[in-house]
């Protein structure tokens, strides 16, 4: 049983018996013989309006979360209420001066498919479900299920709003 429930950030998730901090400050799993766990909330960098396509294969030197190392995080709430309680414009700060300028890149163009999966082993993750945000005909259901097509690691799912008028297509 879990004792302590609240920490100040996300890395002292690490003074359970469950996870590590590695070197490179990436978490670990240490739970001896489980394996093949399948994240069922992926997302992968989009693009929108006149932002910069996210180049899906393109691996740098580290991932920036979107739920950022010093947020609080509770486990008695859904952990995207940790989230949006201390950040709740976080959508608008962290990619809507990127949609706007064709030439900034924001953390989102470091959600890519080699970091991704540089995180995915240290953590046991044998498979993730991509749920693309397709956003205002933004093609990022085609571009990221292209880029994913022949890669065993994930599956593609889509989002498509259920008004859009070629959703069928899609």
């Amino acid at each position: 049983m879990i004792e302590k429930r609240t920490f100040d950030n996300w890395r002292q998730l690490a003074e359970l018996d469950y996870f590590e901090l590695l070197p490179d400050g990436r978490m670990s799993l240490k739970v001896p013989g489980l394996e093949g766990l399948i994240d069922f909330h992926t997302h992968f960098g989009w693009t929108v309006l006149i932002a910069p396509p996210v180049d899906l294969t393109k691996e740098t030197p580290c991932m920036e979360h979107n739920f950022g190392g010093d947020l609080a995080v509770n486990l008695d709430i859904y952990m995207g209420q940790n989230f949006y309680e201390v950040r709740p414009k976080w959508g608008v700060q962290d990619y809507l001066p990127c949609a706007l300028s064709p030439l900034k890149k924001g953390k989102h163009h470091t959600h890519t498919i080699p970091n991704l999966m540089r995180e995915m082993e240290p953590l046991k993750i044998e498979k993730c479900v991509s749920l693309c945000l397709d956003i205002a005909s933004s093609g990022n259901t085609r571009r990221i299920g292209r880029a994913l097509k022949d890669n065993p690691k994930f599956e593609f799912f889509c989002i498509v709003h259920p008004r859009h008028k070629r959703r069928e297509q899609l």
